[in-house]
């Protein structure tokens, strides 16, 4: 049976600014991928989160997106974005499909 892990980003980072791209890049290759390659689902809940900076947003999404594109909005969920937020994980999204 699949598990939802939902992953409350405020909380997980304890800020509502998330901008460090190494904890980013550490957070998603022990938590995140770990979840998907299991082939549960993952729902990035951004819930109190104001800003994020493009290292943040690269480095957490744009390699799970480069791995992971088919996933997007079905077993890889972002919920509650600010559009600031969305606006950078949109750009992560592009990023990564400027890379393929």
């Amino acid at each position: 049976m699949n598990q939802t892990s939902v992953i409350l980003m405020k909380e997980k980072f304890a800020s509502p600014f998330l901008a460090d791209g190494d904890r980013a890049m550490l957070f998603r290759k022990s938590e995140v991928e770990p979840i998907i390659k299991s082939g549960d689902s993952v729902v990035f809940d951004f819930t109190g989160v104001d800003n994020m900076t493009d290292s943040f947003s690269n480095a957490c999404f744009a390699e799970l997106f480069s791995a992971h594109k088919a996933l997007v909005g079905n077993r890889i969920v972002f919920k509650s974005c600010s559009p600031l937020v969305k606006h950078f994980v949109l750009s992560a999204m592009a990023m990564a499909d400027r890379k393929n």
